[in-house]
C-alpha cells in the first residue's frame, strides 16, 4: 500500500514515475517486466486498456508500452523491430511520459463522474 501511495503521489503531483524502471539481471533497464506487470495489472480492469487503447487521442501513450510488453513475444508477428540501447533510453523516456499522460486521463475522467 505504502508503494501505491508513493506512486499515486507522484503521479498526483504530475511527476513522472519511474522508480520501478531499474536495471534488470541484464544489467540494462529493459523494462520488459515492468511493462509485463503494467498490463497484468491492466487486465484487472480491462475497460481502462481499452478506452485508451480504442481512442487515438490517447492509444499513443500505451503504444511504446506495448512495444517492450512484446519484445520478446513467442508470436514473431507481435514482436517489434530490434532496438539498440540509445533507442531503447528513448522508448523508456517516451514511456514514462505516457504513464504520466494515461494516469492524467484516468484521474479527469474519474472527477467527471
Amino acid at each position: 500500500m505504502r508503494h501505491w501511495t508513493g506512486i499515486v503521489g507522484a503521479l498526483a503531483k504530475d511527476d513522472v514515475y519511474c522508480s520501478g524502471l531499474l536495471k534488470e539481471e541484464c544489467g540494462e533497464m529493459c523494462c520488459n517486466n515492468w511493462t509485463n506487470g503494467f498490463f497484468q495489472s491492466m487486465n484487472l480492469c480491462p475497460e481502462g486498456c481499452d478506452v485508451l487503447l480504442k481512442n487515438d487521442d490517447h492509444t499513443g501513450c500505451l503504444v511504446l508500452m506495448l512495444m517492450l510488453h512484446h519484445e520478446h513475444d513467442e508470436d514473431p508477428e507481435m514482436r517489434p523491430p530490434a532496438l539498440t540501447p540509445a533507442k531503447r533510453e528513448e522508448v523508456i523516456a517516451h514511456m514514462t511520459a505516457g504513464l504520466l499522460h494515461a494516469y492524467r486521463y484516468f484521474r479527469k475522467s474519474k472527477a467527471a463522474k
